[in-house]
């Protein structure tokens, strides 16, 4: 049996590996500079391990992580399998979107495309100087190119927020079961309040939740995974569901409740906060509105988007556990 610290080692290893192989690709696209290229900078204190993804640039010194500038890093602890695994799958997400990229810019520069040609001096491709003008004019060529600088960054904040299962006893810690309740009962009401835009954004997931108080000796939180989709005759899907009951006299059964409900409250805020960054572009947009409905609709951009990420798997982490859970055991 491995001892804890080659147990250790094991998964770091593999974590290693993955982004390791993310920066070979990369490498690769690195040729083709018209395309964004990224790589990861690590460094590991005990069992937690501090991940950065960078945008890369030819020629320029990439950034060393260390203890005095981790402030934005992905913080992965080794001891914990879903973070491990959660690892895992971010980077196989993030190297099958370079190898698309990669396809993409070798398709550009096949010499019957006549789109780029190879400079020896710089070793790299360059758009062909007798079409760049032709290049800048055409419209789909520009969201093909446009699909490999969207703000990655701004996507991996979004999962770094998302998979965490936080705990938030510390905030009920000194309140008796009255005021638990009554704190349970201001967040549900904040949901439809707060989240109200996450009824409107085709393809983000959020959390719905009702609170059934009919049982005096019981209280019940029924939550609904929501997603609106345009090609469903714009209706909501019900992706997954949970119902989680807390008998008043079981003060653990009432912390269980709250930290699922405070969960479900982080997700959509985080989930708020990543639908407003994909609505407002407009350059190369993600959505478009419904004047008449006033809800958003996703553009095959935004569709492409989406899909390369997988967010529904991310929420249901269960089933990416599945997946990779033969990986580090």
């Amino acid at each position: 049996m491995d001892s804890n610290l080659d147990s250790l080692d094991k998964k770091y290893n593999l974590l290693m590996k993955r982004f390791k192989e993310y920066d070979e690709v990369n490498l690769k696209l690195s040729k083709y500079p018209i395309f964004n290229f990224y790589y990861h900078t690590s460094f590991r204190e005990g069992n937690l391990v501090y991940i950065e993804i960078c945008e890369g640039q030819v020629g320029a010194e990439k950034k060393v992580l260390d203890q005095t500038n981790n402030d934005e890093s992905l913080m992965i602890d080794l001891s914990k399998n879903d973070e491990v695994i959660w690892g895992i799958y971010t980077s196989k997400c993030l190297i099958k979107r370079s190898e698309s990229n990669l396809k993409k810019a070798k398709e550009f520069s096949k010499p019957d495309a006549g789109l780029m040609t190879y400079n020896p001096v710089k070793n790299c491709y360059v758009p062909n100087p007798k079409i760049e003008s032709i290049l800048q004019l055409n419209k789909d060529f520009q969201n093909e190119i446009y699909l490999t600088k969207v703000d990655i960054l701004a996507i991996i904040y979004f999962l770094k927020n998302f998979v965490r299962s936080k705990k938030f006893d510390q905030e009920i810690v000194d309140l008796d079961t009255k005021q638990i309740i009554m704190l349970v009962e201001s967040i549900t009401q904040r949901f439809e309040k707060n989240f109200e835009l996450l009824d409107r954004v085709e393809g983000v997931p959020h959390w719905e939740v009702k609170l059934d108080q009919s049982n005096k000796n019981e209280v019940v939180l029924n939550c609904k995974e929501i997603i609106i989709t345009a090609s469903n005759n714009n209706s909501d899907q019900v992706q997954m569901s949970n119902v989680i009951k807390a008998n008043l006299s079981q003060r653990s059964q009432l912390v269980e409740l709250y930290n699922h409900l405070r969960n479900y409250e982080e997700c959509n805020i985080v989930f708020l906060e990543f639908a407003k960054k994909l609505i407002v572009r407009n350059e190369f947009p993600f959505y478009y509105q419904n004047e008449k409905t006033k809800e958003w609709w996703l553009t095959k951009l935004g569709e492409k988007i989406l899909e390369d990420f997988n967010l529904l798997d991310f929420l249901n982490f269960e089933t990416v556990n599945d997946l990779l859970s033969m990986d580090i055991n």
